[in-house]
């Protein structure tokens, strides 16, 4: 009987031909709509510790009020990204004082009045500090006295020199090496190690020295050229730059500064609850469409598909203000399903 019913099943499945269309037949579903709405301040940035060290020796006061009146030109850069969560904070060169700014109390891109309280500290460095200006000992005696000051949560760590003198933590009175580890390398090699190793550094600086643009031909350091001083040493080791602290339009290069930094911060994105298909996606604000893609140059955003997130280049198209400002995501969810191209 078995058997039987064995033949049975065998001639039915024979029977089944592929001509019997209705079994074989593929439905090809219709794609699925995406549209979400999201507020511009949910767009998530990247985070950037910063740390001014300025020389407040009895020589610095024209160049420490050319920081101070500008300053917004610097910070200016930072309300034009508001996606990005900077922390900064204000040392001086002389390691017996302690910090200015950001250190005791936060400083960040939630401050109110920020570039008043900066110009405030700049005020209260004052012109009393140390001959001696040093600049690598002051910053990692901070960093160790002050360990809650750089953000667990920061790609970068960066140092803005800002001095007329070289720099001296690692000689003596007579010029000779005495703390090796404050030399250059040494000093850039300890502070990597300080900071751990998910965070990127980067030095940049305004200097007063022979070699700049428009700066006095002597120094009142006859050895003091910034060619081969120890902050171009680190800041060409970490790709940084530094600048004229001589110039008229200090305030111009003091903004590429910012922009750099702004450069190296993770661009603002949005992470996407479904997979789309890139061809679809349209970003709409204020009811216009934003241009994308990698090759277009007037482009706003672009897909990034390991992240399955857009990624803006920047949002000043939001403007300064990005309260209760909104942009709509739309595009095809991608089902995996083989259609034809």
């Amino acid at each position: 009987m078995k058997f039987l019913l064995f033949i049975l099943s065998l001639f039915m499945l024979i029977g089944c031909s592929k001509d019997d269309a209705y079994l074989h037949h593929r439905i090809t579903p219709p794609l699925k709509d995406y549209t979400q709405n999201y507020n511009i301040q949910e767009v998530q940035g990247g985070a950037v510790d910063i740390v001014w060290i300025i020389d407040n020796s009895g020589s610095m006061g024209d160049i420490q009020n050319k920081v101070a009146d500008n300053a917004y030109l610097f910070m200016q850069e930072f309300t034009k990204n508001p996606h990005i969560k900077w922390k900064m904070g204000m040392i001086s060169t002389d390691e017996s004082q302690t910090p200015f700014l950001g250190f005791h109390d936060e400083y960040n891109w939630q401050t109110q009045d920020y570039l008043q309280k900066f110009q405030t500290a700049i005020k209260r460095l004052g012109l009393m500090g140390s001959a001696t200006e040093k600049t690598f000992k002051p910053l990692m005696d901070n960093l160790k006295n002050f360990p809650d000051f750089v953000s667990p949560d920061s790609q970068y760590f960066i140092t803005i020199m800002v001095t007329d003198a070289p720099e001296q933590s690692s000689k003596d009175w007579y010029g000779n090496i005495v703390y090796p580890e404050y030399e250059p390398q040494e000093f850039y090699d300890n502070l990597a190690a300080e900071l751990g190793t998910l965070k990127k550094i980067k030095f940049y600086g305004a200097f007063r020295a022979p070699d700049l643009n428009n700066c006095p031909t002597r120094s009142t350091d006859d050895d003091y050229l910034y060619a081969t001083s120890a902050y171009q040493k680190v800041i060409d080791r970490s790709g940084g730059f530094g600048i004229s602290a001589c110039i008229d339009d200090f305030g111009l290069d003091l903004a590429e500064i910012s922009k750099d930094i702004i450069s190296l911060v993770s661009r603002p994105k949005i992470f996407l609850s479904e997979r789309p298909i890139p061809s679809t996606i349209k970003i709409i604000f204020q009811d216009e469409e934003l241009a994308g893609g990698t090759a277009n140059p007037d482009s706003y955003w672009y897909y990034d598909y390991d992240l399955n997130a857009v990624v803006f280049y920047n949002i000043e198209f939001a403007g300064n203000d990005i309260n209760n400002k909104f942009i709509d995501i739309q595009f095809k969810i991608d089902d995996s399903f083989p259609r034809d191209k």
